[in-house]
């Protein structure tokens, strides 16, 4: 992986599923996990070089991969 960061609040306007999230339910969502800072912290974005394998086969992946830019192969 060529970079991976923590996706800023300021960005979800950039990401078509997050484009909705107001400050208010932004908020909510923030209640609802405890007080962390960042209820969010769980979002990472990150970059892949082309050609770059980004999951294999077996491979343990407790989340999901949302395409911003560019394209994928895949392969089964």
């Amino acid at each position: 992986m060529s970079t991976k960061r923590p996706v800023a609040r300021e960005r979800f306007g950039d990401i078509p599923l997050l484009r909705d999230v107001d400050d208010r339910m932004y908020q909510l969502i923030a209640q609802g996990t405890g007080g962390k800072s960042n209820p969010w912290d769980g979002l990472l974005e990150c970059a892949f070089a082309g050609g770059e394998t980004i999951l294999r086969e077996g491979d343990y992946c407790d989340g999901a991969y949302y395409i911003i830019s560019g394209t994928v192969e895949m392969t089964f």
